[in-house]
C-alpha cells in the first residue's frame, strides 16, 4: 500500500507538468487533445511492453497532466461562451 508521502509527491509531479504544459494546446480543438492523449495512452503501452525509452509513470504522468489541462480548457471555453452569451 501506497503511503501518503508517495500519493502526494506523484499529485505534485501531475500538477507540475499540469502548470508546465497549461498553454501548450489551449487554442487547439478537442479533436486534437484526444490525439495527444491517444499518442501518450499509445506511449504507456509501449513503456509497459519495454518498447519506450520512458518508464510507465511518466508516461501516466503525462497522461494525467493532459486530462487535467483538457478539463481545464473547457471549463475556460464554457465560461467565455456564457459570458458572450
Amino acid at each position: 500500500m501506497y503511503s501518503d508521502i508517495v500519493i502526494m509527491d506523484t499529485l505534485d509531479q501531475v500538477l507540475e507538468f499540469k502548470e508546465k504544459y497549461r498553454n501548450k494546446w489551449r487554442d487547439q480543438p478537442e479533436d486534437y487533445w484526444l490525439a495527444r492523449l491517444m499518442q501518450e495512452v499509445g506511449e504507456l503501452a509501449s513503456s509497459l511492453a519495454h518498447d519506450h525509452d520512458d518508464p510507465p509513470e511518466l508516461e501516466l504522468t503525462e497522461i494525467a497532466s493532459i486530462c487535467l489541462n483538457w478539463l481545464d480548457m473547457r471549463h475556460a471555453r464554457n465560461e467565455e461562451n456564457t459570458e458572450t452569451n
